[in-house]
């Protein structure tokens, strides 16, 4: 599959000229529109990073809500691993992070980019492996678009590693000569699993709240964990919503294969880029769902069709912001003698085109066995999961599915003193240990008082039975962080975890009361 120079004709494959031809478009990649992934990306692991440092202590150390015993012992999973369990002081999670920052920080400029892609998708594997009960459907998207993209030379254009290794003169060719275009089992590789997130998304929502009632985006909207404002708007409008329920399936389960249309293949992609793009945007605009919105924009970016990068690249600002950056890009290398990375590879070796479709084809039976069929379960024999554990490229694109959750509320903590008195450990403001009067009125704004992307998840997984282990670890937490800043008359003697219960009505009914549910309680002596 890989663009090669004519070969002598007793060499040539046997695949028919016009089969290879459209094969090397279906499958085919702009370098240019990978270098875009390549920054955006990287900013998507900044902006996580951030959202993480901000609980880092609560989220990752043994002061936290998951100290590194209770992760390698009541909640370890065979094969996963993890840098952040080596040690577990703030210090040293600190250490990790400013690390994993400043490798995303390379990787966005590409100075020896496939390196610190690597490097970047291991301390990501290793930070979400150290707390899974934070962890949501974006950051598989993101995992998954770090690992195909160690296989993909993003630092082929717009890189101090391009601008640092030019064309040789023997070669002749300037940037604009080069060709861009790109075919090869590891762009396939990327392509395929673009698809497997929408394609099996929508055969995961075969439920008639999608197919038949279309009342699924309404029941989304009614969310109040996730829901903003223009969610809370948008409910006046149950039409809407229903034509939003429509083309949410059916882009997810067509728009995929336009990136493989041959023909006028550049027209295609571009439209299934812009409409997953919008797609994205506007879940990022309703719902609250962190970095999800961002890393999904940011994977779609290497789908740009690469005569979008021909008419930008003879503009004149470009060509002149292209120039700056070169120029600019040099200053720093020769500011901080950076040493020069070698030169960016193009065509993969055969041993990692054997290895990438090993992978692809194991992830397409794995995401075949996650369907709700007993008829798929004995395809992936369950004694190879170890690869997915330990490569974390499992999967399961289930969000909203099969149908949107129809019931949530938020969580109400209280503690009893040793004087007696009951205070509020969590309520409405979302803040831990604030104490006072409990509360149980319902937050103006449920998905602020639940707090950032992770603080969400975790609140969220408290109430779900699956996640029920999670709650005592929670509580000796809360209890933990109260009475360090109290003295012993008023330390907590019992903690109680509600949680106000509010089912989504149908369309048209009208809700219920509000419904109080006492989720777990423990007494210390």
């Amino acid at each position: 599959m890989t663009d090669a120079p004519d070969t002598p004709a007793r060499h040539r494959p046997v695949t028919p000229e016009p089969v290879r031809r459209a094969a090397r478009v279906a499958f085919g990649l702009d370098l240019r529109s990978l270098a875009l992934m390549r920054m955006a990306i990287a900013g998507c692991v900044l902006v996580d990073l951030a959202i993480r440092a901000g609980n880092l202590t609560a989220h990752y150390t043994d002061d936290g809500v998951l100290p590194r015993s209770a992760a390698t012992g009541e909640f370890a999973t065979p094969w996963n691993w993890s840098l952040h369990l080596i040690n577990g002081s703030w210090p040293f999670q600190a250490a990790l992070f400013i690390v994993a920052a400043l490798t995303a920080i390379t990787m966005m400029v590409g100075y020896r980019t496939r390196v610190v892609t690597a490097v970047s998708w291991v301390l990501l594997v290793s930070l979400q492996n150290r707390n899974a009960v934070i962890l949501d459907g974006g950051d598989v998207m993101l995992r998954m678009v770090l690992f195909w993209s160690m296989f993909l030379p993003l630092g082929a254009r717009w890189s101090i590693d391009a601008m640092l290794n030019p064309p040789r003169a023997a070669a002749r060719r300037t940037d604009a000569e080069r060709p861009n275009h790109l075919a090869t089992f590891a762009t396939a590789a990327y392509i395929f699993q673009v698809g497997f997130i929408y394609c099996f998304a929508a055969v995961h929502k075969q439920h008639p709240v999608w197919t038949t009632e279309h009342s699924a985006v309404y029941y989304a909207m009614n969310v109040d964990i996730f829901a903003k404002s223009p969610a809370i708007w948008i409910r006046q409008f149950p039409g809407l919503m229903a034509l939003m329920t429509i083309a949410t399936l059916w882009l997810e389960g067509l728009g995929p294969l336009l990136i493989l249309v041959p023909w006028r293949n550049h027209w295609f992609r571009g439209l299934a880029v812009l409409s997953f793009v919008g797609l994205h945007a506007s879940f990022g605009l309703f719902m609250a769902l962190g970095v999800f919105p961002l890393t999904g924009i940011a994977m779609w970016l290497a789908i740009l069709p690469g005569p979008l990068w021909d008419r930008l690249e003879g503009a004149s600002p470009f060509v002149a912001l292209r120039t700056r950056l070169r120029d600019l890009t040099f200053k720093i290398v020769w500011r901080f003698r950076l040493p020069r990375p070698p030169a960016p590879t193009v065509t993969p070796r055969n041993a990692t085109n054997v290895v990438v479709t090993a992978l692809m084809l194991y992830v397409f039976l794995w995401n075949l066995r996650g369907l709700p069929s007993k008829n798929t379960d004995d395809l992936l024999p369950h004694s190879l999961d170890f690869v997915a554990d330990a490569l974390r490229l499992d999967q399961q694109w289930n969000m909203f599915a099969p149908y949107p959750i129809m019931d949530d509320g938020w969580l109400v903590i209280t503690g009893t003193l040793a004087d007696g008195s009951t205070v509020q450990l969590l309520g409405a403001s979302g803040v831990e240990c604030e104490g006072g009067p409990v509360s149980w009125d319902k937050p103006d704004r449920v998905y602020v008082a639940y707090g950032d992307q992770r603080t969400r998840k975790h609140r969220m997984n408290l109430w779900l039975r699956s996640h029920s282990d999670y709650r005592p670890w929670y509580a000796r937490y809360l209890r933990r962080v109260w009475n360090s800043r109290h003295d012993a008359s008023q330390y907590i003697v019992r903690l109680n975890i509600y949680y106000m219960r509010e089912d989504t009505p149908p369309p048209g009914k009208p809700f219920e009361p509000i419904e109080k549910v006492e989720v777990w309680e423990h007494t210390w002596p």
